[in-house]
This record gives C-alpha cells, structure tokens and sequence, in this order.
C-alpha cells in the first residue's frame, strides 16, 4: 500500500494504482556524467520493489487544509470541520481498508502482528529513502529480533513483580 499526500496531480484517465505501475516503470539513462549511475541505482530500486511486492497499491491524498499557518499545526485541527472533505473521504477509504485486510500479511508462512508489520514497513522506508534495495528476509530478521527482545523484556517485567 503506497499513500502519496499533499498529491496535486489532477487524474483524468489514470487511476492511483495505475500511476503507482508508471512511476516503477524501468527508466533510459540521463546520458550525463553520474546520471547513469543514479538511473541504474533507482531502477534496481524500482524493480525490487516489484519483485517483493506483486499486489501494489495506492491512495493519493490532496493536501489536508490549502491555509500554510493551519498545516503547520494540522494536529490541532478537527478531523470533521478543518480537514478537506476530498482528503476525509480518500483517507476514510485508506483506513477501512487498512483495518479490514482481505487476508493477513506473511512471511515464510507466519503472520505478522501489527507491531511486526509496522516495523517492516519502517525498515522498507529507511532502505527506500537510503537510496538501498530493501531485502525482505534481513528485513525480516530485524522486525523478529526487536519483537523477540520485547517479549523477552515484558516476561521479564511480569516476572518480577
């Protein structure tokens, strides 16, 4: 599930999901001294991305208010009166979604709790944004290990009470 917000692009025959598969369409080369190289190193990206993800999906969010002073304190605003009907009715959608799964996420035939899928998550943004290939079996390992580690640290803490 991609969310793209404060999206301003107008779709007239394109759907969210259908600009999603464009934009990880491979790419030609820039020509230029090092672009190649940045071209090479994001398309390998953007086919990892395939790889490892066969349903993709996505929800574009306008912008939640158009007023700059009400952004900067946008978690002071009331989600029914100060929001954006477009941006309640498409993130309305995202959440039911979101909580009502049509089957739970796996790996290597195990279920993930909410905890675990949202450290994968983090861990896919942070190679994303660190211009890496995310590989879902180290990924994987690190949610396990974390979820292990605080299970470990709560027995603990029952224990001794």
């Amino acid at each position: 599930m991609w969310v793209l917000r404060d999206f301003s692009l107008n779709f007239k025959l394109l759907t969210p999901k259908v600009y999603l598969e464009q934009v990880l369409e491979t790419q030609n080369g820039g020509g230029g001294i090092g672009q190649d190289d940045e071209v090479f190193r994001k398309n390998r990206v953007r086919e990892s991305i395939k790889q490892f993800f066969a349903d993709l999906d996505c929800y574009t969010l306008v912008r939640p208010v158009n007023n700059e002073a009400q952004l900067a304190h946008i978690e002071d605003l009331n989600y029914e009166t100060d929001l954006r009907p477009e941006f309640r009715t498409t993130m309305d959608q995202l959440m039911s979604k979101l909580k009502n799964p049509s089957r739970p996420k796996m790996i290597n035939d195990k279920a993930l709790t909410a905890s675990m899928f949202l450290g994968m998550a983090m861990e896919y943004v942070d190679m994303i944004n660190q211009q890496e290939i995310p590989c879902v079996v180290n990924c994987f390992e690190r949610v396990v290990q974390v979820e292990s580690r605080r299970f470990t640290e709560a027995l603990f803490e029952e224990l001794t009470q």
